[in-house]
């Protein structure tokens, strides 16, 4: 369970105080949607050794919108170096919440993540091993979303679409403490595996405010069976959804993986 006594981002940054950073990225702009499932239908999708992080019994997966800007790389004394031709642009990640029960460690495991830019495919994959792959993404995503007001996106795959809108129900606030706002919202660490080791990726940025958001429209054609359906296809017929969130973001650094540790 994920119910740490200080918050989730004062232990990130006292974990991240000793490791390398390596790329600052600002995510901006976010639109979050979560889903919830039995933990037994969720670890089919994770590779051993991870098993489900829950809450309040359920495994979760979440679809993350949103722009990705100012990507660089980050040298001595925190000097930036702009990667170019990837440095702006919308991403949507699909993210379970998973722990190693060797170390304990709880965060989130990628299933897929879809960027426009093939640059930006071989980039990720490269420097962290991640399951990038190309998608066609529109953002209606204003920098504030007032309350009442409306954000909107599809993705485009040769398997289909999912479009969203989501209304803004209150301002910006922190997640309350011990909430499913902070259990799918406040992760610090992304897992991911190298042959049988299990890799942790730190996160590190302020909390996001967040917006609780009512759900105006989800559509989705992808289809499961399509030759280059995306994991979101199976996943989506799969579960049910229970929540999303709308934030502004947040400056961002991300570390070099390291083994996952107690």
């Amino acid at each position: 369970m994920h119910h740490p006594d200080e918050a989730p981002s004062i232990l990130a940054a006292q974990r991240q105080a000793a490791r390398r950073p390596a790329l600052h990225n600002d995510l901006l702009q976010v639109a979050a949607l979560h889903w919830a499932l039995p933990p037994a239908q969720l670890q089919t999708w994770l590779p051993q050794p991870l098993v489900p992080d829950t809450f309040q019994g359920e495994a979760w997966f979440s679809v993350l919108a949103l722009w990705s800007c100012h990507m660089s790389l980050l040298g001595p004394g925190g000097s930036r170096l702009p990667i170019p031709g990837v440095s702006n642009h919308p991403q949507l990640n699909v993210r379970a919440y998973a722990r190693d029960p060797a170390s304990g460690r709880a965060g989130v495991f990628f299933l897929e993540n879809f960027v426009p830019r093939p640059l930006a495919v071989f980039f990720a994959r490269r420097l962290f091993h991640m399951p990038y792959q190309r998608g066609d993404i529109t953002l209606d995503h204003p920098a504030t979303l007032p309350a009442g007001e409306v954000a909107s996106g599809r993705l485009h795959t040769p398997a289909g679409d999912l479009a969203w809108s989501l209304r803004a129900q209150h301002d910006p606030a922190p997640a309350p403490r011990a909430s499913l706002a902070e259990f799918v919202m406040e992760r610090y660490d992304a897992l991911d595996l190298q042959g049988s080791r299990v890799l942790e990726v730190g996160i590190l940025h302020e909390p996001w405010p967040l917006q609780p958001c009512a759900i105006e429209a989800l559509t989705s054609t992808l289809d499961p069976q399509h030759p280059q359906a995306p994991r979101l296809a199976s996943l989506l017929a799969q579960s049910e959804l229970r929540a999303a969130f709308y934030s502004p973001g947040a400056p961002t650094v991300i570390y070099t993986p390291q083994r996952a540790r107690p």
